[in-house]
């Protein structure tokens, strides 16, 4: 899962840069370099804090991510945990 997410992720990003990187060399010379160049400094924090607002916003994907992942414990990896938490000094 984790391959087709990154996967996922990297075409994502490729189908947003491709026509914004048409749209910026074809108003290069008409705009201005500099212009372009800090509205592309200033959207890196509004990127950045839509990230984070995403990650935030999804506890229950990173929850969700665990409890599968405690479901293919095996038994006898349970009864382990099980004794090693009894056997704790406390």
């Amino acid at each position: 899962m984790g391959t087709s997410l990154m996967s996922a992720c990297i075409i994502a990003a490729q189908i947003v840069m491709v026509p914004m990187a048409m749209l910026v060399g074809a108003k290069a010379d008409a705009w201005g370099r500099k212009p372009l160049f800090l509205i592309g400094l200033l959207i890196l924090p509004i990127r950045g804090m839509l990230l984070l607002l995403f990650w935030l916003a999804m506890p229950e994907t990173r929850d969700a991510g665990a409890a599968e992942a405690n479901l293919h414990q095996t038994d006898n990896t349970r009864r382990a945990e099980k004794m090693l938490i009894e056997a704790a000094p406390g």
